[in-house]
Order: structure tokens, then C-alpha cells, then sequence
């Protein structure tokens, strides 16, 4: 997070798979980062060339960088070329020395500078309209830091300090008086400077105990990773804040020096019922990204913190700490703090990013034992991470539903719940419960069912483009079955339900827990209450991973070993289904993979995704008679994992559309001929589930959730239909 014009232009944001954005003082967003290849973004700093001038720092060793030779600078974003060296990793932090105009880099694989290029810039209102040169005076030439037997497995962040002690922005000093902070991955803090303009060397910072013992050697030996940051106004003041290996919180600490030595801080916690030590209720996860530091720009005693379990902020360099409080618009799982300048009428007030947006406290009124917080900067900014049902590396199980009654969508984000809305209405997203969503899925007139993840289904009732309630479907048939119902299914509702048990209920979904498959049979029609029946099992030691059903008489199964099968819902018999995939030669093997999404169009048209087989390759395969095997698949990537799957009957075509990370594929012809149809799109949107619905008499829709997007739809046009 970073301020626009001091903030009075609005803010700066840069998210983990959304790439960046604004937003404006109105809170109203603009994406900038559309055309980018890779907007999983884990760091910004403001670049040396005017106030429009920024770096984005991402995964796969890409920085983006603002051109300030165009008109609108944040508009147009280019990568940083020659781009690090193909070791350096994903870049976790960067900092500028703006003044020596030197960028610096925390990779996982090391730490990495560059002389930043001098570029032209655009000035006064000449300046938009004459051309300018189009290169920059120079190029990027990436150097590794000098790490002499350090051992060091890469730095999660970099900061930049002062060893002259001036009191004014780091980096004005001359460059041997400037420290390079860098927070380590398996370690504590390294201090790096510059023996002259070429070489930058670094070394294990000290840390002392309050007695002055040297205790460095352990602080680098139990170290997981390390935030670091500086004070701006006085850059000799520098903080830590260093998790154990498995996550918990080890130590907080602080430089004085420009990160040459380090001291504990103390742990006194205040704002919490019954816990007085801040390493108690942090929580876990700061060796993954619930870790984040920063300092007040103009006061080197106001520190904040964020970790699993929220925000903590000091005002007295450290010797207690309070905690941000419970509000609606403060979320735990926080990955970034950073002060706001402190403003005309000595306000102080702190912007935090965490799994719930952005939000804004004021720590003046935390001080005085009130929290004082907003979250409306978020309700123009659409970058919900969607769950889909390939969680391969997108962390859970999760889909999207579409009402066939009402055009109400909801679907499982991260951390989020499970949220809906009326699309039609344009109304905004409503969260029906919190923690990671999972399944969704709209049943019967009036049901809805979903779970949080790992958790037993609950079923909800629709009214109108309203849900409510939450009501755990027991598991009765056979007996005993469970009244804590079925916890952490992969699921699918019936597309066309038409099988009813012996008690005439509606079979309208099933699921997959285990190697056991289970129907989920309303109550009545409306589908606010109902049960799960046992319907089979597979055999001992496999896994389903995918389910599907047209009309509820035969349930499709797919097993994470790669196979398939056909259940008998009326008899609970199982038919394995052979699966032919392509061969490079005659003798050679092509087998396994995971299913991952079985479509149903009609009760003879049915198909699935097929992710990492054996050659690792992924597929659409196809049902034809009792054999799952690709079509021609012409013009589908094949090298690429599938993230959603799903079609209608269009006239007399059968119509799908096939979700990758980067694009959406269409056929109309059932799979035989592919074309790229990704027109609206970022250009890597993270695409995840994606779900045809049919509005009578007009027409369909295709919903795609996104990982970091949002959700997007499409209008496929009139004469779909299922079955």
C-alpha cells in the first residue's frame, strides 16, 4: 500500500493475485495491471523520477515498473528489462535509494541490486503533447549482493537505513553511509553496505541481550522469516519482527544504529481479556505471509505489527503493544501496515492489508482504548480470490453457483466465507458465513447448500436474491449414519433432478467423501431441508475427486488415481469405465491424473477435466459409450491445468467452455475444435470455476469466478438448453 500525492490522489494497491490497482479518495478503483503476465504482486516503492514514478515487485523474478515518459505514467506499466537473473526466484521486497538511485530486491534467491536508469520525464502541459524518447539513458544490470559464507536461503524483505544518523529520508547520506536491511527467510537481519558504487557486501547484523550478551548465534539459528522497516525521518531507527520456523512469533526487535546492532523489544500486550505477552495470541503462519512491519514516518516509537490473529501497534518503541480491537472492518491474517503521513491536524492513522481488504485505523484513538477503523475502500475494488475445484496452488476445494430460479451467484472465496449476489440487480456481495468457502450449489425452489472448508454441509433458504439460515444436512440412510452430516465433500448438484428415493424425495445433489458417495435428497421440492443417503462406495484406498449427475440416476465419479466410474444410484453398484488417454508410442504408458469437474449435459452427454497424468499433461476427455477419452481437443493447450469446466446444449451443439489460468477456451461441437474466446479479460485472469445458466426463454449466461478477479460473465446467446 502505498499514498498517491501524499494521499490526497487516493492509494496505491497492490494485491497477491490481482495485481495493482487505485483508489481513488471516492474509494472508486481502477486496474492498472490488465495486460500483465504475471500480477501475483508481493511488494511497491516509489520510484527516484517524480511522483508517478513506481516499482511492482512480483513472483517469478518480474518487477514492473511505471514508464514516466508517457502522459499517464500509472497507466502504462512495462518489466523492468534485462529482468533478474533466472535464479533470483519470486521477489518477496524491494526498496529505492532514491537518491543514488539504486533499486534493490529481496529475492528467495538472494539479494539483488541495479543502478536505476535515467528516463525522461513528462513536465507541464507541453510536456503531454511533445514526444519523448521512448528508451531509457542506460539499462538495468542486476548484481548480487556479496554474501560471504552467510548460507543463507533467501530474504523475505529489504529496508533502508542510515549508518550517519541524519534526520532526514534514508539514502540522502553518501552511499557508504547507507544500510541495506534485508530480513532473511531461514535467519534474522543482514546489514549490507556499499564499499563503493559496484559492490555490496552483507553480513550478520548483532544481536545483544539488555546485558549486552551476544546472542546471535541463535537468533540466526531458530529463525523463520524476518520483516523488516525503517523510519523514514530518522532512518537510523530500524525494526524486526522475526517469526520461529513453524510460524509463531519469535521476536520483535530494534536497531538504533541503521541495523548494525539489535535488542529485543518487550511483549507487554494490552487489549486482549486474560493474555498479557503478545507472542501468546499472535497466532501462526509469519513464516508464510501473516508477517508484516512498519514505522510511523515521522516518529521512531510508533511501531505496528501484523500477524495471523490481526494488528498490534506500539507507541512506545515496543515496550507494550495494543491490540487493534474487534470491528467489522478489521480482518485477521494481515500482510501489510504502513502509516499514513500524519495530517495538517495531527492525525495518525494506520492502513492495513489483510484477507479482508484494506482498512484504516486510528491509532490516536487506539491509544486512548477505542477502535476507530473503516473498510470502505474495498467496495469498489473486485479482487475476491474464487475458489475452484483444482486447489493446486490455489490452497481449497471450492466452486461457483448459479440460481436457475433467480440470478443469484455465489461462490467460496478465500478466507471470506461463502458470498452471493444478484448480478442482474448489480447489488453487492453478501458474506453468508466466514473462514475459507468451499462448495456452493442452489437445490430444489428454494435450497441452498454449502459448506466452510472441511466442515459439514449446511442448507440456507433462498428468498428471492436473499439467503439465510444454515442448517446441517444430517446423514440418516443407512443407519446410523451421522447427524454431524458429511464434513468436506467435493460436490455437484443434479443438473436435471428426476430420481426420487422410496419416500418420493428429490435427489437434487451428490458428493464424494472418501472413497464414499452420498445423494443429498430434499425434503420437498423447495430443498430448504433434506439428508444425505449413502449411495455406494469405491473400492478401499480411493479418493474422489470429481462428481456428477444429470438426472440423479447414474452418478459420474471420478478417483484422484485417474479412474472412473458409473454408480447405479437404484442399485449402489459400481462400473468401472475405462479410460484411454493419448500415447506417444505403441508400448508406452499414459495413465492417472486427477479428475477434477464432470459436466453433464444430458443423460448421453457427458464430460470431465483430467489434470497431471502421468506425462504430465491435462485433458477434457469425453464419454462416449463406456470409454472416457479425449475428442480432438484442436486448439486446446494440453500443457496447462484445467480450473473450470462447464456447457449447455445450444440448438442441436454441444457447447462447453474450458477455464485455464490465463484464458477461456470455447467448442461448439462437443469438444473436437477449440477456440481462444478471453475478449474482456485480464490478461492473466486466473480463471476458476465456471458455470452455464439458462434463463428461460432468452438465453444463458457463463459465470467464471477468478482467483484475485472477482467474477466475470458472459452471454452465450439464445437456444440453450440442458438435455
Amino acid at each position: 500500500l502505498l499514498e498517491l500525492d501524499g494521499g490526497a490522489a487516493g492509494l496505491l494497491v497492490a494485491t497477491e493475485t490481482g495485481g495493482v490497482w487505485t483508489v481513488s479518495t471516492d474509494n472508486q478503483s481502477l486496474p492498472l495491471s490488465d495486460a500483465w503476465d504475471q500480477p501475483n504482486v508481493n511488494a511497491l516503492a516509489a520510484g527516484p523520477d517524480g511522483p508517478r514514478h513506481f516499482f511492482a515487485a512480483c513472483d517469478g523474478g518480474i518487477i514492473y515498473e511505471t514508464d514516466v515518459s508517457t502522459a499517464v505514467p500509472l497507466l502504462n506499466w512495462r518489466a523492468v528489462t534485462p529482468a533478474l537473473p533466472a535464479g533470483a526466484g519470486d521477489v518477496n521486497g524491494i526498496a529505492v535509494i532514491a537518491q543514488h538511485r539504486l533499486l534493490v530486491a529481496a529475492c528467495d534467491g538472494g539479494l539483488y541490486w541495479t543502478a536505476i536508469p535515467q528516463r525522461a520525464q513528462r513536465t507541464g502541459c507541453l510536456g503531454v503533447l511533445l514526444p519523448l524518447p521512448s528508451t531509457p539513458v542506460g539499462s538495468y544490470d542486476w548484481k548480487r549482493a556479496s554474501e560471504p559464507a552467510l548460507q543463507q536461503d533467501g530474504y523475505f524483505k529489504v529496508a533502508i537505513g542510515s549508518l550517519s544518523g541524519r534526520v532526514e529520508r534514508a539514502g540522502s547520506e553518501p552511499l557508504d553511509r547507507v544500510s541495506v536491511v534485508a530480513g532473511g527467510k531461514n535467519a534474522g537481519v543482514f546489514i549490507g553496505r556499499f564499499a563503493d558504487p559496484s559492490t555490496l557486501t552483507l553480513e550478520r547484523a548483532r544481536y545483544f541481550s539488555e546485558t549486552g550478551l551476544d546472542l546471535t548465534d541463535w537468533w540466526f539459528l531458530s529463525t523463520g522469516n524476518t520483516s523488516v522497516a525503517a523510519c523514514e525521518r530518522y532512518p537510523a531507527t530500524l525494526y524486526a519482527l522475526c517469526a520461529y520456523p513453524d510460524g509463531r512469533l519469535k521476536m520483535v526487535l530494534r536497531s538504533t544504529d541503521g541495523g548494525r546492532t539489535w535488542r529485543q523489544t518487550e511483549y507487554n500486550l494490552k487489549g486482549v481479556a486474560n493474555q498479557s505477552d503478545l507472542r501468546d495470541v499472535a497466532g501462526e503462519q509469519g513464516h508464510g505471509w501473516n508477517n508484516c512491519i512498519g514505522v510511523l514516518p515521522t516518529g521512531p516509537g510508533v511501531v505496528a505489527i501484523g500477524w495471523q490473529a490481526g494488528t498490534f501497534v506500539s507507541p512506545d518503541a515496543g515496550k507494550t503493544w495494543i491490540y487493534s480491537g474487534d470491528s467489522p472492518h478489521l480482518h485477521a491474517d494481515v500482510h501489510v501496515v504502513h502509516f499514513r503521513p500524519t495530517s495538517a491536524n495531527d492525525q495518525h492513522l494506520l492502513l492495513i492489508g489483510s484477507d479482508g481488504g484494506i482498512a484504516e485505523l486510528s491509532t490516536d484513538d487506539l491509544f486512548v482504548g477505542k477502535t476507530t477503523a473503516r473498510s470502505d475502500f474495498n467496495r469498489q475494488l473486485p479482487t475476491m480470490q474464487c475458489y475452484g475445484t483444482w486447489p493446486i496452488p490455489r490452497q481449497f476445494y471450492g466452486t461457483l453457483a448459479v440460481s436457475s430460479r433467480h440470478p443469484v451467484v455465489a461462490t467460496g472465496v478465500q478466507d471470506n466465507g461463502n458470498v452471493y449476489a444478484d448480478l442482474d440487480a448489480q447489488a453487492p456481495w453478501r458474506r453468508i458465513d466466514g473462514g475459507d468457502g468451499g462448495w456452493t450449489g442452489f437445490v430444489g425452489d428454494e435450497g441452498f447448500a454449502r459448506n466452510i472448508m472441511g466442515e459439514a454441509v449446511t442448507l440456507a433458504r433462498r428468498q428471492g436474491s436473499l439467503l439465510s439460515g444454515a442448517t446441517v444436512v444430517p446423514w440418516t440412510l443407512p443407519t446410523p449414519g451421522d447427524p454431524a452430516g458429511v464434513k468436506g465433500p467435493v460436490a455437484d448438484v443434479v443438473r436435471v433432478p428426476r430420481y426420487r428415493n422410496e419416500r418420493d424425495q428429490l435427489l437434487v445433489a451428490v458428493a464424494g467423501s472418501g472413497a464414499s458417495v452420498f445423494g443429498l435428497f430434499a425434503d420437498d421440492d423447495h430443498g430448504t431441508t433434506g439428508h444425505w443417503e449413502a449411495l455406494g462406495m469405491l473400492a478401499s484406498g480411493l479418493v474422489v475427486g470429481a462428481v456428477g449427475s444429470f438426472s440423479g440416476g447414474t452418478v459420474h465419479v471420478g478417483s484422484t488415481s485417474g479412474r472412473f466410474f458409473a454408480l447405479d444410484t437404484r442399485q449402489g453398484s459400481v462400473l468401472e469405465l475405462p479410460v484411454k488417454l493419448p500415447k506417444a508410442m505403441a508400448l508406452s504408458k499414459h495413465d492417472g491424473g486427477v479428475p477434477t469437474r464432470i459436466v453433464t449435459l444430458s443423460d448421453t452427454d457427458t464430460f470431465a477435466l483430467l489434470n497431471s497424468t502421468s506425462r504430465k499433461l491435462n485433458y477434457v476427455l469425453r464419454l462416449d459409450t463406456l470409454t472416457w477419452a479425449p475428442p480432438r481437443n484442436a486448439g486446446l493447450p494440453s500443457t496447462l491445468p484445467f480450473y473450470g469446466l462447464d456447457g449447455a446444449l445450444q440448438e442441436d451443439r454441444r457447447v462447453l467452455l474450458a477455464v485455464t489460468d490465463d484464458h477461456v477456451y470455447f467448442t461448439d461441437d462437443g469438444g473436437d475444435n477449440w477456440t481462444q474466446e478471453s475478449t474482456g479479460l485480464p490478461r492473466r485472469v486466473h480463471g476458476a470455476d465456471l458455470r452455464v445458466s439458462i434463463v428461460q426463454g432468452r438465453g444463458g449466461w457463463a459465470t467464471m469466478g477468478t482467483f484475485g478477479r472477482s467474477v466475470y460473465r458472459a452471454w452465450l446467446g439464445g437456444g440453450v438448453h440442458f438435455g
